[in-house]
């Protein structure tokens, strides 16, 4: 049941997940935050706004609490964080997706996440992310108890973060199709649809009110992973991580560039005769492929390999050909195209975008595809992808 603003639009935050989760602040309550805990934990990542957990300590400790402050270095593993925060009962994770997982994961009593960035609907997904074999894997965690938006900080924002929500929210727009195809594939409903034509309305009414329309295209594409958290784990986030971890780039921007070239594809597969033209997989040229990209060992790549049965994904493959998701991808790919040039706005030219060969990408699409969810793991289940390196 959606709830109604006075306007008569639905107020997105009063929907699931966010209800009673999400919180715009001025000036943080962290006595009401922290109530029932004599002991917290607060971390951050050095580039993540090091001195916004100094700041809360300093608070917490006048507040009487006793105070467990961790800085991490960008780039330490998960696990060491996670190993680092476990058997804390109230912790406060100050930055982005790897701080909040490794929050979720380290399975607190209380778990308060400050986002530093307009980028945060991954806080609100049922699934964290792991890294084996050098792609992104779902693993099931709890929500954050609380997030909590510091409008504050986030006034104190430069140009960049505002591209970057931006260029995620853009990316985004291939969601859709990508939710069409697994909810043709797995003949399941979700709120995913419904949830992703809001954000895309919101990124289209951006000359209004820029901030106000990017936090709330967020808080669509929260409830969008919410619903389907396969969503988060498509072939644009699975290239663009291995892409990002290779040279270092920023996800956001590699994932935007990556939709662009998966937005094609599934336009030209879907304008041949797919159904008829499959062969199967070579999952060990995939395997290979992706441990020279990233760099990872064998072993953990082929844990993720899983052929799956050829007629059931030849089945899906061939209605999919011949449904109404061949005009779909082919409206996705004009949105990408249109995004690409506002987002250059946005930048007011000061900032290129991501800079990687078309090769660059195509291998990455492809050594992942396998790996990945959505349309273009059916593809790849059926041999499709193999072609394209």
């Amino acid at each position: 049941m959606t709830k109604k603003m006075t306007n008569g639009e639905t107020d997105v935050f009063l929907l699931e997940p966010l209800k009673n989760r999400f919180f715009r602040a001025v000036n943080i309550n962290l006595s009401e935050a922290t109530s029932g805990f004599d002991e917290v934990a607060v971390f951050s990542f050095e580039k993540d706004h090091l001195f916004l957990g100094v700041s809360i300590k300093v608070e917490l400790e006048k507040l009487g609490k006793k105070v467990n402050c961790f800085s991490f270095d960008e780039g330490t593993p998960l696990n060491a964080v996670v190993s680092a925060v476990s058997g804390e009962k109230c912790v406060i994770a100050i930055g982005g997706r790897a701080a909040v997982d490794a929050g979720r994961l380290s399975y607190p009593e209380k778990l308060i996440f400050m986002p530093t960035s307009l980028v945060y609907y991954y806080a609100f997904s049922p699934c964290a992310t792991l890294k084996i074999g050098g792609v992104p894997v779902a693993k099931k965690a709890p929500l954050p108890n609380l997030v909590i938006f510091d409008v504050e900080l986030i006034k104190k924002m430069k140009l960049r973060h505002v591209a970057d929500s931006f260029t995620i929210a853009a990316a985004s727009a291939l969601w859709a199709f990508e939710e069409e195809s697994i909810r043709f594939f797995s003949g399941k409903d979700s709120a995913a649809a419904y949830a992703l034509k809001r954000a895309e309305e919101e990124l289209n009414g951006l000359d209004k009110n820029v901030y106000g329309a990017l936090l709330r295209c967020q808080a669509w594409l929260a409830v969008a992973v919410y619903a389907r958290p396969e969503l988060d784990f498509c072939a644009d986030r699975t290239a663009a991580e291995v892409l990002c971890d290779k040279f270092c780039d920023p996800e956001e921007e590699t994932r935007f560039l990556v939709s662009i070239y998966v937005a094609g594809l599934f336009r030209t597969v879907l304008k041949g005769d797919i159904a008829n033209s499959v062969f199967m997989p070579d999952y060990n040229r995939a395997a290979l492929k992706l441990c020279d990209i990233a760099e990872v060992d064998l072993n953990s790549v082929y844990e993720e390999l899983k052929p799956r049965d050829r007629d059931e994904y030849a089945a899906a493959l061939k209605g999919i050909s011949e449904s109404d998701l061949k005009s779909l991808s082919e409206r996705i790919e004009g949105a990408l195209k249109r995004y690409k040039s506002a987002y250059a706005t946005v930048y007011k030219g000061k900032k290129k975008r991501v800079e990687r060969s078309a090769k660059e990408v195509v291998d990455a699409i492809a050594a992942t595809a396998c790996v990945s969810k959505g349309f273009i793991k059916i593809l790849a289940d059926e041999g499709v992808t193999d072609v394209l390196s």
